[in-house]
């Protein structure tokens, strides 16, 4: 309680205006001066009147001591209750007085400069925030609950600041919670401010920087009140130089626009849809296909299954679809049906979460996608609460972590994007192979090209259509953005992601920033005919043109990697000062991220040609397994020691970046390749297992959402996080469950739905043709 008083006093001082008379003065060469008088009634207006140039009159007082008698003396004693002493001690005592009075005085003249500094600041406060000020100081020293909590909910310092807790965020909703009642009425309403004060103290990474939040009034949120007020109360610090704030904000509401509006009517459209097509599946569609089931019998029949996007006939085998239906049927299949029906979640859930697969089908890509996703979603907890400076103990945890060589897994975790780039030229080819053997050298390139775009951009601009608009909405705290998580609400860049150039154009504005990769695997689908066309009509020429593309794009990387002189990896207890090039010039360009795109079309076509069938003898088997281990490990765990500071020359460094994603993609290719040849054994069982099956489904979903899930985690947290293995992990396995349950319900709604369109228009169109 002392402590909330003498804030109380200090707000006082240095914040509340004199509004109610003058001031009483003294003459020092007067011997009537009533010193009691003049003490109380200066004691009096501070604590009756919260008054402000009393104050200052003060430490004009210890000036006038000096001119005390001794009846002058014995009567502040007699005042405070005080025995009087004999005439001797009486004249020791005002002599010790006076003498303590005259080495105060060098210590009076500092308060006085700092008191004037600080009052050069809150002279410039605006009207309305100085008097809700004074309300504060005066609340306080009435010692009003609501003004204790307020001072109470202001971050504090606290222990660690040279390891990276440097964000004193005190109690958000305490400050938040807080009715400031004066007299049966609301005086003002709060706000949570924050100001960032540059330190002369050195740090790991140079100088130190504090973040310390404030409990203030509305009146006071607006600039530059929170700084002005942060600099009155820092001119009374003693240091050298002064501390000043540099940049101070406050929390605000988001505001209902129309962007918001129209977002929750697309929604509230998507929300009717699946609600009605559900409601007459299941009430109409459903009990009239049962009534016909009954009355004619279904047998089950040969048939390729249209939804498999990919399937090697190992052998031969009967599969009854769940779209056939006997030819009897005739109501509700119509195209208006059908529309409907794509809304349904009756279905759409069904189909997702269904573990059946037709025979001799590549299930092991299935489980490669899950674990590939699960390795994005770790490397990204920890990198983005290392971006977010949501740590308390930053600095030596993130220098344990890149120094322990286990860790290099999720350093290198980059290296899962290079899968999912390799999966996705694998499939490309050998879809693209069995269609054209199908149409015998044709193709409807209008099809190849708007089927990709279709599967890929609605349920993708619809998702950041609800992140650019919605997330603000989704939660609140002391780090939460009042603009949501992309900058300006990405009104001039949002096109770049629509056409897929977001890699190229305005990278230094990024918008959905994690969408870099969907930019590159459709450039890459964008030009693979070129490669693709001739490698169906004649081995040799497709090969030489594949090979051209990959030595192409592996000497541009070496090159890049070279000409910026990059580093191999981004993160390092030492900071590059080249690191910064990496993202932008290396990392996100489509011409260093070829390599493995290209290796593994190259692996869809030698699995079309050899149909799924190709036995390896045990030993080469063996040898082949234990070299791609050797590679993988070497790639994963090459720039270990840059890790610690022990920098590779730019050459070895452009020589890694130039070679280690062919690498890698050769890596993932010889693993599927020998999972559907049967050269895997229980790695193939083991992702093959069929819960993998809806698990790939949800993937692309998954990676689309995960990264608002985790910044809506981070940006809502009241603390900073002290990091520990069990935190991580266990932050971790939250993001990753969040994540695909986020997924699930994003693909009932946005994928599927527009997956069940493109079925229903085009393939209804194509059998009339027929």
């Amino acid at each position: 309680m002392r402590t909330y008083l003498v804030v109380g006093a200090f707000l006082v001082i240095v914040f509340v205006p004199n509004i109610y008379g003058e001031v009483t003065t003294a003459k020092l060469n007067s011997q009537s001066i009533d010193y009691i008088s003049l003490i109380q009634k200066e004691i009096g207006n501070l604590f009756k009147n919260g008054s402000f140039q009393g104050i200052s009159q003060l430490p004009g007082l210890t000036s006038m001591f000096p001119g005390i008698d001794i009846r002058g003396f014995l009567n502040i004693l007699q005042s405070f209750n005080i025995s009087i002493p004999t005439s001797a001690q009486s004249a020791s005592a005002l002599k010790f007085v006076n003498s303590s009075l005259e080495r105060l005085k060098p210590a009076a003249a500092a308060v006085q400069t700092s008191y004037q500094t600080s009052q050069h600041y809150q002279s410039n406060l605006t009207q309305k925030c100085r008097t809700a000020m004074s309300v504060l100081g005066s609340q306080l020293l009435s010692q009003k609950q609501w003004a204790l909590k307020m001072i109470d909910s202001w971050g504090k310092p606290r222990a660690g600041l040279f390891e990276g807790n440097a964000r004193w965020d005190g109690v958000y909703d305490e400050c938040m919670d807080i009715e400031a009642e004066v007299n049966g009425h609301i005086a003002f309403e709060t706000s949570s401010c924050a100001s960032t004060i540059q330190t002369p103290l050195k740090g790991p990474a140079g100088d130190l920087s504090v973040v310390i939040r404030m409990c203030l009034p509305s009146a006071c949120s607006q600039y530059p009140d929170p700084n002005l007020i942060t600099d009155s109360l820092l001119a009374f610090i003693p240091t050298t130089p002064k501390l000043t704030s540099s940049y101070s904000w406050c929390q605000t509401e988001p505001e209902y626009d129309l962007r918001t509006t129209i977002t929750i009517c697309v929604l509230g459209v998507f929300l009717l849809l699946m609600t009605s097509a559900t409601l007459f599946e299941v009430f109409i569609v459903h009990p009239y296909r049962q009534k016909i089931s009954k009355a004619t019998p279904v047998t089950d029949i040969p048939t390729n299954n249209p939804d498999q996007e990919v399937e090697i006939p190992v052998k031969p085998t009967v599969i009854q679809t769940m779209d056939y239906q006997p030819a009897v049927v005739t109501r509700y299949t119509g195209l208006c049906s059908k529309l409907l029906l794509s809304f349904s979640v009756w279905s759409n859930g069904k189909k997702l979460l269904s573990a059946e697969q037709s025979g001799g089908s590549m299930g092991a890509i299935n489980g490669i996608r899950f674990f590939s996703m699960t390795w994005v979603i770790l490397g990204h907890t920890y990198i983005f609460l290392l971006m977010q400076q949501e740590m308390t103990n930053m600095i030596p945890f993130a220098v344990r972590m890149l120094r322990r060589r286990t860790f290099m897994v999720i350093t290198n975790g980059l290296l899962s994007v290079d899968t999912f780039f390799t999966l996705s030229g694998l499939l490309l080819a050998y879809v693209f192979m069995k269609e054209m053997k199908r149409e015998k050298g044709r193709i409807n390139w209008f099809m190849f090209y708007f089927h990709r775009f279709w599967r890929l951009t609605p349920p993708y601009m619809l998702m950041m259509m609800l992140d650019i608009v919605m997330f603000r909405y989704l939660g609140d705290g002391p780090n939460w953005s009042p603009e949501g998580l992309e900058t300006n609400f990405c009104k001039d860049t949002w096109w770049t992601n629509l056409l897929y150039v977001n890699n190229f154009v305005k990278t230094d504005k990024p918008c959905f920033g994690w969408a870099w990769y969907l930019a590159n695997d459709m450039q890459f689908y964008w030009i693979s005919p070129v490669i693709l066309v001739p490698l169906y009509f004649s081995k040799k020429i497709g090969s030489f043109i594949a090979f051209l593309f990959l030595l192409g794009t592996t000497i541009t990387s070496g090159v890049v990697s070279k000409h910026f002189e990059l580093p191999s990896t981004q993160y390092s207890t030492v900071p590059n000062p080249h690191a910064g090039d990496y993202f932008d010039n290396y990392y996100i360009k489509p011409y260093c991220r070829m390599g493995p795109y290209i290796v593994g079309m190259m692996t869809g076509y030698i699995l079309y040609r050899t149909k799924g069938k190709y036995k390896i003898a045990l030993p080469v088997n063996i040898f082949i397994w234990i070299v791609m281990v050797i590679v993988a490990g070497l790639v994963t765990y090459g720039p270990y020691n840059e890790t610690t500071g022990d920098w590779m020359s730019v050459d070895v460094a452009a020589l890694y970046n130039a070679t280690h994603k062919p690498l890698w993609g050769l890596c993932i290719s010889w693993l599927i390749f020998a999972c559907v040849t049967g050269n895997a054994g229980f790695i193939n069982t083991f992702l093959s297992w069929s819960p993998f099956i809806p698990l790939g489904r949800l993937t692309y979903c998954a990676y689309l959402v995960h990264p608002v899930i985790i910044f809506a985690y981070l940006r809502s947290l009241r603390e900073n996080v002290y990091a520990t293995d069990f935190v991580m992990v266990y932050q971790f396995i939250g993001h990753l469950v969040t994540a695909y349950l986020a997924a699930f319900v994003l693909s009932l709604t946005f994928e599927s739905p527009m997956m069940g369109l493109e079925k229903a228009i085009f393939r209804r169109g194509e059998k009339k043709k027929q």
